[in-house]
C-alpha cells in the first residue's frame, strides 16, 4: 500500500457494500442507510471491494444526495460530499485491496 492508503475499522460509521448484483431497492436501501448514518454521525464509510461494489457505493451515494438534497424518505436536507481512498481488508489469509468511499456533510 502506498502512502496515500488508510487503515478502516469497522464501526458504526462503517457500511460494507456488496458487489452482488443489485437493483434500486437495494440501492435505495444503501443510500437510505447513507443517510441515517450522516445524520447520526456526520461521516459514513463505504468499504468496496471490487469493481461491482464500488459502482454500487458510488450510484448509493447519488442516490442518498438526491434524497437529501430533496428532503425526501424524511432526511432533513443537506450537502454531502465524497472522497475516496484505498486500504487493504483481509480474507482469512488472503489480502485484498479495498477502496473506501467517505461521505460527510459539507458544513455551511
Amino acid at each position: 500500500m502506498d502512502s496515500n492508503s488508510k487503515n478502516v475499522e469497522l464501526d458504526e460509521s462503517t457500511l460494507l457494500v456488496s458487489g452482488k448484483k443489485t437493483g434500486a431497492t437495494e440501492l435505495k436501501k444503501l443510500a437510505n442507510a447513507i443517510c441515517t448514518v450522516i445524520e447520526k454521525h456526520d461521516v459514513v464509510k463505504l468499504r468496496c471491494v471490487g469493481a461491482a461494489a464500488v459502482n454500487n457505493g458510488v450510484k448509493a451515494f447519488i442516490i442518498a444526495k438526491g434524497f437529501l438534497d430533496n428532503n425526501e424518505e424524511g432526511f432533513v436536507g443537506s450537502d454531502i460530499l465524497m472522497n475516496a481512498d484505498f486500504t487493504e481488508v483481509s480474507f482469512g489469509d488472503e489480502k485484498r485491496t479495498a477502496i473506501v468511499l467517505t461521505v460527510e456533510t459539507i458544513l455551511e
